[in-house]
């Protein structure tokens, strides 16, 4: 055979004829490769279905096991001591869809303007806060005040009363209890609050509801305190604008009994870092869903809102009146 140096010699004389190469082999037929459609499928077959695309969860876990289950409102008779079972800390929290519905929510705004909302450290509110009484001057007929007044927007706001509802939604689950506001003189205290939080704003800094017990005992609650078993209390709310980033309730395994905030500056204040790496339940319920948990004795906070739309609940607390008879409600 003629070699690679041998040819290129013959090249350089002039000699274009060039010497026969060996017959190669004949390589074997592949076989016909079948046609694939754009989803991926072979053509003549039936598409391959698309894998489904599951919505972020609502509840996330890190870690941790607390006791909270999920329910509908339409299926709390089935569970006649859910609110027994959270005030005696056999349960940390519940998550309740059906309290209010999607379309009821959704009026909300059209029906209270935000410009009649009340300025506020979170962004606005529709009523005032029983922690805003001031704590130098204990009488609370400027809060009750403020309450005939939030009530009527709060009403007008849902053209329904959302207390009233929640009393209906939950009286299965709280079997020999009737919720009521907490009373004073004849007068209703709030119990429920609407709150509007704003995007780009902080949230609400990590807390445990017996610290306001504490502080505010002898002032602003000094009356409450008297009537209803306020510590240990749940934390309530229903959402009504769910955002679009941020804004999560983070629950954490950690409670009053294992550190009381005593160290803390106030919740506004404090540095809460030592709670960003701290295992926690986040929940982001839907629109019309309900939390209600142990606040007043397990640690959380609301994470910042960092997207475009504001997070809007309407919620407050609630405990089990000294003499047992009543669930009474606050704001």
């Amino acid at each position: 055979m003629l070699s690679l140096k041998g040819l290129a010699s013959r090249l350089r004389r002039g000699e274009r004829e060039l010497p026969t190469l060996p017959t190669l082999p004949t390589l074997p037929t592949l076989p016909t490769l079948p046609t694939l459609g754009p989803d991926g499928s072979m053509v003549g077959e039936a598409p391959t279905p698309a894998p489904q695309t599951k919505p972020a969860p609502l509840v996330t876990q890190e870690s941790l096991d607390l006791r909270w289950p999920t329910l509908d409102a339409s299926d709390l008779a089935s569970s006649p001591t859910l609110v027994a079972d959270l005030l005696q800390r056999r349960l940390d929290g519940a998550t309740v869809s059906g309290i209010f519905s999607p379309e009821e929510c959704a009026t909300l705004f059209e029906r209270l303007p935000l410009e009649q909302w009340q300025d506020h450290f979170i962004g606005k509110i529709v009523g005032m806060a029983v922690g805003m009484i001031d704590e130098d001057d204990p009488d609370r007929s400027a809060y009750l005040d403020a309450t005939e007044s939030a009530r009527s927007q709060i009403l007008q706001a849902f053209g329904f009363d959302p207390h009233e509802r929640l009393r209906e939604r939950l009286a299965p689950a709280a079997v020999g209890q009737d919720l009521v506001p907490v009373s004073e003189n004849g007068r209703d205290y709030n119990p429920g609050q609407l709150r509007y939080w704003e995007p780009g704003r902080a949230g609400l800094r990590a807390h445990v509801g017996n610290e306001f017990r504490e502080a505010l005992a002898d002032s602003a609650m000094s009356h409450m305190v008297n009537t209803t078993s306020v510590k240990d209390h749940l934390s309530y709310f229903v959402v009504v604008q769910q955002p679009d980033q941020g804004g999560t309730l983070s629950v954490y395994d950690l409670t009053w009994d294992d550190d009381d905030g005593s160290g803390d500056d106030r919740v506004d204040l404090r540095d809460d870092s030592r709670f960003d790496n701290m295992p926690a339940l986040h929940l982001n319920p839907a629109p019309g869903d309900l939390i209600i948990f142990g606040g007043g004795w397990r640690w959380h906070r609301v994470e910042p809102l960092t997207g475009t739309r504001a997070r809007v609940t309407y919620g407050g607390f609630c405990a089990p009146s000294i003499d047992g008879d009543r669930l009474d409600f606050w704001a």
